[in-house]
């Protein structure tokens, strides 16, 4: 079973340098055309389920990826973007003149948790259950084949599934996670393989990740 995990096209949020979390930022004309082209490189395939995060952003490219299946998107909460609460909207600008140090460092390690914000552990896990539930598939596609799945997600979310995949930290920069990248994973034999991280093949799509 394979599964192609993609972020979301640029947001609004993402070009204006915000906290973007559980916020309801749009894509921007670059985000769809960033959509459209990683479409003619996914469309092709015959995908059996197509998990989609609520959210805004995610729902937008997902549409744009998938214009002829909407109706077979399911929708979920558990691959939202990192929870930083109260945080949305606020520039990284802002915040480090607000907050100075405290700031870049829980910038620096991804744990806006003192502010009120989900803990990172917690963000891990919640992502952990939701790769658990894609295995369970795998166990269950001898029965009903389950060959390919899609799932429309955020940069954190790649990074919670490195770290249990890969046991590379949620905080690594290592892993790179542009918008509207292809990262594809196959389960077999009851172990995660990466086959391919962050394919984004015609535009330079480079964006600040989203927090």
């Amino acid at each position: 079973m394979k599964v192609y995990i993609v972020r979301h096209g640029e947001s609004e949020g993402n070009a204006s340098k915000v906290h973007s979390g559980w916020g309801t930022f749009p894509l921007t004309p670059k985000g769809k055309e960033q959509a459209e082209e990683t479409g003619k490189i996914l469309r092709p395939i015959p995908f059996d389920r197509i998990f989609v995060s609520d959210l805004v952003r995610t729902q937008e490219t997902a549409a744009v990826l998938f214009p002829d299946r909407i109706v077979d998107f399911e929708l979920r909460q558990d691959i939202r973007e990192y929870n930083n609460g109260w945080l949305v909207g606020r520039s990284f600008a802002q915040m480090e003149a607000e907050y100075g140090d405290e700031y870049i460092q829980m910038r620096k390690m991804q744990d806006y948790s003192p502010l009120g914000s989900e803990k990172p552990e917690h963000f891990v896990e919640r992502v952990r259950g939701f790769l658990t539930e894609l295995e369970e598939l795998g166990h269950k596609s001898e029965e009903r084949p389950i060959h390919n799945i899609a799932v429309i997600s955020h940069a954190g979310v790649l990074k919670c599934v490195a770290e249990c995949v890969l046991g590379v930290s949620y905080r690594s920069s290592l892993m790179p996670t542009d918008n509207c990248s292809v990262n594809i994973l196959e389960y077999a034999n009851n172990r995660w393989r990466v086959l391919c991280w962050n394919y984004t093949p015609t535009l330079v799509r480079f964006a600040p990740e989203a927090e």
